[in-house]
């Protein structure tokens, strides 16, 4: 048997290129079966081990996948980004992959990351809301690329999104359908797709049971899943006459911040106002009282978006370039009835 066989050496003698070696050892698309069988019987007659560092230098395979995120959002410090991203890295491992993170400034003045541009990945995974206009330059690099939390803005792009307006607008009719009528509301400016849902969805429950509410309780000073942000906002909405009775807030952590206002004053939840949020991260567990909120399969999407990516790399990906995840309640003790 010959010794230190490249895959060049197993593509010279089945009379193909080595990318159709590279195809018929990774079990992808791009050759008929009669060639892949004739080159896996050669690979398994020499007894052929990839050298997987010669390979990734002729085939230009790194097996590695990039994860790219806003610099001020970091998926280790931002909750709904960890828990997507924690799984996904395992799913990552299972599927001979690894992951390089790095950030970009989510400016017009923008830097494209080193992985990017030495071309070290073989895709990317782009967390969260950066600009249209970062996204389409990296798109211009030619890697597959799946989106993840983008809020739905790149028409063309893959992505792995949650619905947020359908989630709001689930709180928001629990809470009236728990008997609360002035309803206030702490989510983020409107003018991010985010924004728009979750205000969307807070007032299309409202318009179905046709309730109106005081633009002194609508709050979007909220931002970056920054809880001090919304504790500002829950100030203000306490400071209005007469007060809600409850309180939907676009993330868990802004609920976080506006429970703890409430406690401030004095005043008790879910007894003198009930809070609810959006994202079921695990600290709304573990705050008393346990938060009513909204739960997305966050390892699902994670999952989904490490397979989706490795299946457009691999030419095998048949599925819709939008996974869309609903959001299911979920109730703690955090939302009092009124009826």
């Amino acid at each position: 048997m010959r010794k230190n066989l490249t895959i060049k050496d197993i593509a010279d003698l089945a009379n193909v290129s080595p990318s159709a070696v590279s195809i018929a050892l990774n079990d992808r698309k791009g050759i008929s079966d009669e060639t892949r069988t004739r080159i896996l019987s050669i690979i398994d007659r020499v007894g052929y081990i990839p050298n997987q560092q010669a390979r990734r230098l002729l085939l230009k395979y790194t097996n590695n996948i990039g994860i790219l995120y806003e610099k001020e959002k970091s998926p280790l410090t931002h909750w709904f980004l960890f828990e997507i991203i924690s799984p996904a890295v395992t799913r990552c491992e299972e599927l001979g992959y690894n992951f390089l993170f790095s950030s970009i400034q989510n400016t017009e003045q923008f830097n494209i990351p080193d992985i990017v541009k030495n071309r070290d990945v073989d895709g990317l995974i782009i967390l969260g809301e950066l600009k249209t206009s970062i996204i389409t330059e990296l798109l211009r690099y030619g890697f597959p690329v799946v989106l993840v939390d983008e809020h739905m803005r790149t028409k063309d792009a893959y992505a792995v999104e949650a619905d947020y307006e359908q989630g709001a607008e689930l709180a928001v009719s629990y809470l009236i359908g728990r008997g609360h009528t002035r309803i206030a509301y702490i989510g983020e400016n409107n003018t991010g797709k985010y924004g728009k849902q979750t205000l969307s969805g807070y007032r299309k429950a409202l318009e179905k049971h046709h309730l109106d509410t005081p633009m002194s309780l609508v709050r979007l000073e909220a931002r970056d899943a920054k809880e001090e942000t919304a504790y500002a906002c829950m100030e203000q909405i306490l400071s209005s006459s007469p007060l809600p009775t409850a309180v939907f807030c676009a993330a868990d952590i802004y609920s976080i911040g506006a429970m703890r206002v409430v406690k401030k004053r004095g005043l008790k939840v879910p007894d003198d106002i009930s809070v609810a949020g959006m994202d079921n991260i695990i600290l709304g567990s573990y705050v008393e009282p346990a938060l009513t909120t909204v739960k997305y399969h966050k390892e699902q999407m994670g999952n989904a978006a490490i397979e989706t990516l490795v299946n457009i790399i691999k030419g095998v990906y048949d599925g819709p370039k939008k996974l869309i995840f609903h959001g299911e309640l979920v109730e703690r003790n955090s939302v009092k009835s009124l009826r």
